[in-house]
């Protein structure tokens, strides 16, 4: 019996045999493919990364979102309070200088609210009066700027085209809802409720509210204040310092 040892195979089988050795021996070892999965986890991993950013961005910004409405609706509160403190403050000065004979009691379910400026015809009095009650303003406000605007002329047009009582442009009493700027109910009331909307715009700061109501909003937004306009700051002032003399003088 002829037992040849290991030594002596083939050269061509051992070399075949070894050849699927070897095969086998790779391929659990560090090698290319191991590479490529390894770049396939990294992969993996950026995309997570990704995905996790973007939602983290997006609470972000959801969370700002809700900041800023919940900014938004305090500001608005705020607005509301200020202006319920400026009709009181106004009503408390009005009642400090009234004498106390004059107080009469009234049957209406909104209580009076006199007439504070010794300019203003009788025949535009109820108009002042209704319209101050409806946009919060102070009767004597209006009075001071119907004053100062057209002198209670209802007739007078500017070289401009504002028109009326309270010089309304054509186009913003149409804004407003009004069809006929020259009629004084329609005028007063108009420039009584674009005078508020520039108060709210301007938090309450009537000398940007007068400035805005005569060089416009774009000019007091672009210089940040009342412009420097010769003519706006002589019609702010004037309409303060007529407007502090009406309160003084209310009785």
């Amino acid at each position: 019996m002829d037992i040849s040892p290991a030594s002596a195979l083939g050269v061509d089988e051992f070399s075949e045999n070894d050849r699927f050795a070897n095969v086998g021996s790779y391929a659990g070892e560090p090698g290319e493919r191991g590479d490529v999965d390894d770049s396939i986890e990294v992969r993996t991993s950026d995309a997570h990364l990704a995905q996790s950013q973007d939602r983290l961005l997006d609470d972000m910004q959801t969370g700002v979102a809700g900041l800023e409405k919940r900014f938004a609706a305090f500001t608005q509160m705020l607005r509301r309070e200020l202006t319920s403190l400026e009709n009181r403050c106004g009503a408390a000065l009005r009642s400090l200088f009234t004498p106390s004979s004059q107080h009469r009691a009234t049957a209406s379910s909104e209580p009076e609210i006199p007439s504070t400026s010794t300019a203003a015809p009788p025949r535009f009095n109820r108009f002042v009066q209704s319209a101050a009650q409806r946009n919060h303003l102070d009767p004597a406000l209006l009075d001071a700027v119907i004053d100062q605007e057209s002198g209670f002329r209802p007739d007078v047009v500017s070289g401009a085209g504002a028109v009326g009582l309270m010089q309304l442009m054509p186009a913003t009493a149409r804004e407003l809802g009004f069809s006929d700027p020259f009629d004084p109910a329609q005028n007063i009331e108009g420039g009584a409720k674009y005078l508020r909307s520039l108060l709210d715009r301007y938090d309450g700061r009537l000398d940007l509210a007068l400035a805005a109501y005569n060089a416009g909003p774009g000019a007091v937004d672009h210089f940040g204040g009342v412009p420097p306009y010769k003519e706006t700051r002589a019609y702010v002032s004037a309409i303060m310092a007529n407007y502090r003399s009406a309160v003084l003088r209310a009785g």
